[in-house]
């Protein structure tokens, strides 16, 4: 599980991709705790882009943990762009690890 606490940008991008990166090339799907990331940028959006076409290659899962909800401009972003229906998005933080378990991505 990797957690994004606060604001990420482009300043927090490559650090998120290096260690999505590392966990995907030791064979490790990735549960992507949203819950209490405030806000994301078109850099943040570009590594979880990437990081689902990795996961698809590999047949690793990946998914993201929304808990009770995301805020409201990190929910509005995924809408806009589409990827809250390209992601694998959960609310149930067992149904994201068992979805990554499972090899979904």
């Amino acid at each position: 599980m990797i957690s994004l606490h606060g604001e990420h940008d482009l300043n927090s991008a490559p650090d998120l991709n290096k260690t999505i990166v590392e966990a995907q090339q030791q064979g490790v799907g990735i549960v992507l705790d949203l819950s209490p990331t405030t806000f994301v940028d078109s850099s943040i959006l570009a590594v979880l882009i990437d990081a689902q076409r990795n996961a698809r290659a590999a047949g690793l899962g990946m998914a993201v943990y929304t808990g009770n909800g995301l805020a409201g401009g990190v929910r509005r972003i995924l809408e806009i762009t589409g990827l809250d229906g390209e992601l694998r998005i959960s609310p149930d933080r067992d149904a994201a690890i068992a979805a990554v378990r499972e090899g979904l991505a």
